[in-house]
């Protein structure tokens, strides 16, 4: 098994710009999809990628999408690119999909998220990973601005019970539990997460999810959801 260390856009950035002349750069969106800037990452057993995340209701439905590709479009081995969607709904998550490799010679690789959480405002904010001859490197996408979509009239459980959450919780909350500090997820660069974010469960109750845990874990990992007390189990968030 491969090891795994965990690098920022920033550094990214930096350690590009020291030899090579490109920058991040913004693509185009339209009312329906939302797409984040583009960022590089430092070159990867010699190959620089390029990587954003989207947001878009094209089919009616919601997906938040992450992409990788390498840079001149030359193709690599299979398992060296990989990619993680997360969708946030005003910042709080929504649906988390496990990493997704290439499984053959290729030169990007995509995943997207197919759950809503309700009427309201996403945007889409996922990781990277480069494998560079040794080790996988990881990098965090500029987030997607937002969009705003309406769920179908007849809600699900989950949405229904997100719904009442929302109505009931102080979801943009930001405090501190016997050290450990809890709130949104960062949409920031440079900013770190804070210990616990916060996630809307499988039930559709708001709550608090180990931030290391719900970045490594894997598809079918149900991670406990703490109420504000960091204590107090209210539920599970299943990885995708």
């Amino acid at each position: 098994m491969k090891n795994t260390k965990k690098l920022g856009v920033k550094g990214a950035v930096c350690a590009l710009a020291v030899g090579v002349s490109l920058a991040a750069f913004p693509a185009t969106a339209s009312a329906e999809e939302q797409i984040g800037w583009t960022g590089p990452t430092p070159a990867n057993n010699g190959v620089i990628y390029l990587h954003n995340s989207s947001i878009n209701n094209n089919d009616g439905g919601l997906h938040a999408k992450t992409r990788m590709w390498t840079s001149f479009g030359n193709t690599v081995e299979p398992f060296f690119m990989g990619v993680r969607s997360r969708l946030f709904k005003s910042g709080v998550m929504c649906e988390v999909v496990n990493y997704v490799y290439n499984p053959a010679r290729a030169s990007s690789v995509e995943a997207q998220t197919n759950t809503n959480c309700g009427t309201g405002s996403y945007n889409s904010h996922g990781f990277v990973k480069a494998f560079d001859g040794s080790v996988f490197n990881e990098y965090v996408t500029f987030p997607s601005n937002p969009i705003n979509f309406t769920a179908p009239a007849a809600p699900a459980a989950r949405t229904a019970a997100i719904t009442e959450s929302e109505q009931q919780e102080d979801t943009d909350a930001a405090f501190t539990v016997n050290g450990e500090s809890y709130g949104l997820a960062s949409q920031e660069e440079g900013v770190a997460d804070p210990d616990n974010v916060a996630v809307f469960a499988d039930s559709g109750a708001f709550g608090y999810v180990d931030t290391v845990g719900i970045n490594s874990a894997e598809a079918g990992t149900t991670l406990p959801v703490y109420d504000r007390d960091g204590v107090t189990e209210i539920g599970g968030f299943t990885i995708k």
